[in-house]
């Protein structure tokens, strides 16, 4: 088996190079701790700029936000639109 492939005993077979990604997500509910303060009509967040994935829907959301994100839950888009915010793809 080494003549015809000599590196066969060097390889890990449990590893798959490329499968392990790590994903970059934001809970609704922590959207109050990046955003800026003094506003008062909706404030615009581009969590795609910032390196953000996708927003998930736990906690919940007192202000009303238009989020720029790639990927979001469909409760991540509920809790939004019923503060008055929005989800702009």
């Amino acid at each position: 088996m080494t003549i015809n492939d000599p590196d066969h005993f060097g390889r890990d077979p449990f590893f798959v190079p490329g499968a392990h990604r790590a994903a970059r997500w934001l809970n609704v509910g922590e959207l109050e701790g990046i955003a800026d303060q003094g506003s008062d009509g909706p404030i615009s967040l581009d969590l795609a700029a910032m390196g953000i994935e996708k927003l998930l829907g736990s906690g919940s959301v007192k202000r009303a936000f238009n989020v720029k994100v790639g990927s979001f839950t469909e409760r991540a888009k509920t809790k939004l639109e019923e503060a008055g915010g929005k989800i702009v793809a």
